[in-house]
């Protein structure tokens, strides 16, 4: 097993195993049901910088040459500024301007 800083390569694969960790909480974040746009939005925002669950704050493990997982890490203290292109995502999208994530 080889632990690694993440690329915005591993996108698909982080947002899959996202998903698996986060389980509906997904579902509110991306204001999405389908599974396939969950993991499309999930992905997209991983290869963002500057959000959540971006690349940027994401190890990843590999093994036999494949991500098996991941570890998202930030400082509580950015965690309301990495929070807002998600809750800016979800105003666009739910058209409520008081969308909040707490």
């Amino acid at each position: 097993m080889y632990i690694r800083r993440a690329t915005p390569e591993d996108a698909e694969k982080a947002a899959v195993l996202t998903r698996l960790a986060i389980k509906e909480i997904a579902e509110e974040l991306t204001g999405e049901t389908d599974e396939e746009t969950i993991l499309a939005v999930l992905a997209d925002f991983f290869r963002k910088s500057g959000n959540r669950i971006s690349y940027e704050n994401t190890f990843v493990s590999e093994h036999n040459g494949e991500v098996s997982g991941l570890i998202i890490a930030y400082h509580g203290k950015d965690a309301k500024g990495l929070d807002e292109p998600i809750v800016e995502r979800l105003r666009r999208k739910m058209k409520d301007s008081s969308i909040t994530l707490d």
